[in-house]
């Protein structure tokens, strides 16, 4: 009779040889954790949600919390990580240092790295500056020496390849020197900074205008530019948000890392943390890495760009060649989307007009923005808008303008804007008035916020934003604007005003949610308002 085996000793060898396989696998990541990296994707927990319900409103908590992974695959030029305390701002910066001195990738992400955000030049010099001199002590340099991996250090030694006094590491490859990170404070006057050009700067928390400016300067000459901001803005809003959050695009990227998507955080610590922090607004900045003002963001953490942000596609005429009888083919995008137009026109300041297409079903997709930068007569205006119907194919339904307009301009000889809208070469037709009442503004807004806020049954919002250059700076007005306030508003109440400044795009997407936004077929009649005539005067 054949002996059968030992199942249970062959059990024991097997879970002997998995936990000395496990062992070695700590070791190894003990060794050199950077090969072992694994970003935060933006996924919360139930508890992590429940905890952000405590201490956020439900319209501020992010419909989408960014993480590391998204600022890691980011392909601009500038990225921020607005972070909340803990949220793992500090270690994707020095990552993202680390994979720009050295090109190593980390096993996680080595399919999906942009191999375009790599330098190609075979020396590296990075600037890396903290906000103190303890802050480099404490924080960046140990964090650089957990991190760095130890076959780029001379005879894999950190001692060998970091000089304590001059604040530098040096990085090896082959036995030669492949780049240089130096550690600079914000406390050093700008003109320690001059010297060698660098292939790329990165800053844990925010920096002095002056270093970046300075810092940009020494870039001048590298491949392609690189700069990282990694911070908590404590400081409200500052000049982070002209030159970085107003100026988001294909080359700028911002991200908000909420500090409950890190899983190494004790959320009963940071309870006891949270319940010592005054004020709202700055709970909402430690949580969530947002940006505060006295008056408080009008959208906060509603609007999200992975969310509402999307690529392009076309909401206009795609024929080859219309028919004579003017019919376009079954599947035209010109028979799909309906485009609505608002307009916020003013005399001494650029004129905004905004595209918005609306579908079957009732989503809204914001398509175009026409803002020149000079402020152009209204025949020319309406010149431009003729043109832009024709070079996109719109289907336009109708179009809205602020009920200023129409007021007959004294310094003019008295001529109405709006009349001169409604009639002659490229008149615009129909064309209404917004509504101006008590709390008009406030209601305009909660209209947006309505269209923004993701439906739980689609797992979408009901308006969109195209991804394209002329609609960043409405997508940045939307993320930044502020409520305006009265000095002594404790007593007065809230203010019914939104301090929109030169920000007329937003006006003008603002009136088009005055009207019922319904989707009509190009063969459905239109209702146009009596005519006013084509006379001279305008008065």
């Amino acid at each position: 009779m054949t002996e059968q085996p030992d199942n249970k000793a062959a059990l024991a060898e097997l879970d002997a040889l998995e936990t000395r396989l496990r062992g070695q696998l700590e070791e190894l990541k003990q060794q050199d954790p950077f090969y072992f990296y694994v970003p935060s994707d933006g996924s919360l927990t139930e508890e992590a949600k429940t905890f952000l319900s405590t201490y956020i409103r439900p319209e501020d908590i992010p419909v989408k919390v960014d993480a590391q992974l998204d600022a890691h695959l980011s392909t601009a030029e500038t990225i921020a990580a607005f972070g909340g305390n803990r949220s793992g701002k500090t270690t994707w910066l020095i990552i993202e240092a680390i994979i720009h001195a050295t090109g190593e990738i980390p096993d996680s992400m080595k399919d999906t790295y942009p191999r375009e955000k790599i330098p190609k030049e075979k020396y590296k010099q990075l600037r890396m500056e903290g906000e103190s001199d303890s802050q480099l002590e404490d924080v960046l340099i140990p964090t650089m020496r957990y991190w760095v991996p130890k076959k780029y250090l001379l005879k894999n030694s950190w001692d060998e390849s970091f000089s304590s006094k001059a604040r530098k590491l040096s990085l090896y490859q082959h036995g030669r020197e492949m780049a240089t990170i130096k550690f600079n404070s914000f406390t050093q006057e700008v003109s320690k900074l001059q010297g060698n050009k660098l292939t790329g700067v990165f800053y844990d928390e925010e920096p002095p205008r002056k270093h970046r400016e300075e810092n940009l300067m020494r870039m001048a000459t590298a491949h392609r530019l690189c700069e990282r901001f990694s911070m908590t803005p404590t400081g409200g809003m500052t000049w982070v948000q002209e030159d970085i959050l107003e100026k988001q695009g294909p080359s700028v990227k911002a991200f908000k890392m909420a500090s409950v998507i890190n899983k190494h955080v004790n959320l009963a610590v940071l309870h006891t943390i949270m319940d010592k922090i005054q004020g709202y607004e700055a709970k909402k900045m430690r949580l969530l890495g947002e940006f505060v003002s006295l008056s408080g963001l009008i959208y906060g953490g509603l609007f999200n760009r992975q969310v509402h942000v999307i690529p392009p596609f076309p909401v206009g005429c795609t024929c080859v060649q219309v028919k004579e009888n003017g019919e376009h083919h079954a599947k035209c995008a010109w028979r799909t989307y309906m485009v609505v137009r608002g307009a916020d026109i003013h005399t001494v300041t650029p004129p905004a007009m905004v595209e918005v297409a609306l579908d079957p079903e009732g989503s809204l997709f914001v398509c175009g923005v026409y803002n020149p930068p000079t402020c152009p007569d209204i025949e020319k205006i309406k010149e431009d808008w003729a043109h832009r119907v024709e070079d996109r194919g719109y289907r336009v339904r109708w179009s809205i303008v602020d009920k200023s307009l129409d007021y007959e301009l004294k310094a003019a000889a008295g001529i109405n804007l709006y009349k001169k809208m409604i009639r002659g070469a490229n008149r615009v037709r129909p064309l209404y008035k917004s509504e101006k009442f008590s709390g008009s503004i406030m209601v305009g807004i909660d209209e947006l916020k309505q269209l923004m806020k993701v439906n739980p049954a689609t797992q979408k919002p009901r308006i969109f934003f195209f991804d394209i250059p002329e609609l960043q700076p409405l997508i940045n007005d939307i993320q930044t604007l502020e409520r305006d306030v009265y000095q002594d508003e404790d007593k007065k109440g809230q203010k019914d005003a939104i301090n929109e400044g030169k920000k007329h795009r937003h006006a003008a997407l603002r009136y088009i949610t005055q009207r019922k936004l319904t989707w009509h077929g190009p063969d459905e009649a239109q209702y146009i308002p009596a005519d006013f005539g084509e006379e001279d005067s305008y008065i």
